[in-house]
């Protein structure tokens, strides 16, 4: 909310937030509803967990839907898009943010984790935005944000399916911010350092790699210190805002300077 009128930027606006039952996703959610936004809030399969970012945006009177959903099956994405349509109204910023983020090297990537890695991240984007393209191109209007990582381009050992996935997922987002500008509808990425979150591990091996990896990354970073969530949910409610109209096909790294980007 701006300090001298009151008028909330993404007022009227619905947002579609996948992976927002927690953690980063569940951030953005919370933070695109107090800028004004219904919001679909996103996942896979756990009700509970977004019932109560549902919950939380309500209770501070904003609006908000829950919508689960698995977005590698073009067919759910398609459904829950048009259920969620019914409350929220036409979809108009879309937050590509669920991702599988395990660690394996790759003689132990089973072909399974590699497509379900690939599919989560890249297929899930492309096809969460073809379902809500007709709602942005109709209103000359549209916000698609991406969460990639600065591991992808560091190169981090462990993750090359992860970089894959989310190398895919710039190049698809810089594609359509060339595709798409001409209806008013911006594309970034956002691409944050390590984020301070709750982590699942996938095994004892990948606790181990990761708490590794966090350590050398932070041991040079200028700042010090993790991303937190809410930084990144600041992020991204800024380029899905009209005042970030003319920045699109960029990949934004938020890291404190630990990585520089090219």
């Amino acid at each position: 909310m701006t300090a001298d009128s009151g008028i909330r930027p993404l007022e009227g606006r619905a947002a579609l937030v996948t992976g927002a039952a927690r953690n980063v996703g569940r951030a953005i959610a919370l933070r695109l509803a107090s800028e004004g936004a219904r919001v679909v809030v996103n996942a896979r399969s756990d009700a509970e967990a977004a019932q109560s970012v549902v919950d939380e945006i309500e209770a501070t009177g904003g609006k908000a839907v829950a919508a689960l959903g698995d977005i590698t099956d073009p067919e759910a994405v398609t459904s829950l898009v048009a259920t969620a349509r019914e409350t929220v109204g036409p979809l108009t910023i879309v937050v590509c943010n669920a991702a599988i983020r395990s660690a394996a090297r790759i003689r132990e990537i089973e072909h399974e984790e590699w497509d379900a890695t690939i599919k989560t991240t890249l297929y899930g984007a492309f096809y969460c935005v073809k379902a809500c393209l007709d709602d942005m191109i109709d209103a000359g209007f549209g916000r698609v944000v991406a969460i990639s990582g600065d591991g992808p381009h560091e190169g981090m050992a462990g993750h090359a399916h992860v970089g894959a996935a989310k190398f895919g997922l710039e190049g698809l987002m810089r594609g359509l911010a060339t595709e798409l500008g001409g209806h008013g509808i911006t594309v970034n990425t956002v691409s944050p350092g390590i984020v301070a979150t709750t982590r699942t591990f996938t095994s004892e091996v990948h606790r181990a790699r990761l708490q590794e990896q966090i350590a050398a990354s932070l041991g040079s970073n200028p700042l010090g210190r993790a991303i937190e969530a809410t930084e990144i949910a600041d992020l991204v409610a800024y380029l899905a805002s009209p005042n970030a109209r003319f920045i699109s096909g960029q990949t934004v790294h938020a890291n404190g300077g630990g990585y520089h980007g090219y």
